[in-house]
């Protein structure tokens, strides 16, 4: 039995108290179990919060309150705006594509950005499997042990479920003697 102390101690301290029943990103593993997923993790929850806060600086600078910093599939993280304040663009952006009625741009800081963000949304799933894969290794190897758990558990279950069942309904042991009457009561 201490053996399986020690699988259920190291569940504990991998997985999150409630974690998602399937791999959701940055879910799995508990926080301050593994620093790169930790790291990792931190980037994915908080990049919103720089993404902000730059869009604010941007604004500031350029003096564009039309100014939007945003994300799509095809072209990642980019600033838009409007045509109308194009003159208004610093040198140092660079435009990636125009569209109707705004032009797309991009610059060095937002392309770091993009880079951390993506590559961290990927470490943190890969490092989150390859840590979850470790723990299944190790409850593997106390398989017979949870096993024998499990089915005497479920004995006990049995048993005490028909017990409850006998109190509820006030069920009796029937008395047995060797006389050839049949009394039910």
């Amino acid at each position: 039995m201490d053996y399986l102390e020690n699988t259920i101690q190291t569940i504990a301290n991998i997985l999150n108290e409630t974690p998602p029943t399937g791999f959701a990103i940055g879910q799995m593993i508990r926080c301050g179990y593994d620093a790169e997923v930790d790291d990792a993790r931190q980037l994915v929850e908080h990049g919103h919060d720089w993404l902000n806060e730059y869009t604010q600086k941007l604004i500031e600078d350029t003096k564009i309150s039309t100014l939007k910093v945003k994300y799509t599939q095809v072209s990642g993280y980019f600033i838009e705006v409007s045509l109308s304040a194009k003159s208004k663009v610093p040198e140092y952006f660079r435009q990636i594509s125009t569209l109707v009625n705004a032009v797309r741009y991009t610059t060095p800081e937002l392309g770091n950005f993009e880079t951390r963000m993506l590559s961290a949304e990927q470490k943190l799933t890969e490092r989150e499997q390859e840590l979850f894969s470790k723990l299944c290794d190790i409850v593997t190897e106390s398989f017979s042990e949870l096993k024998h758990v499990a089915q005497e558990t479920a004995r006990l279950d049995f048993h005490t479920n028909l017990a409850w069942v006998a109190l509820k309904n006030n069920y009796t042991k029937p008395t047995i003697h060797r006389n050839y009457d049949l009394s039910i009561v």
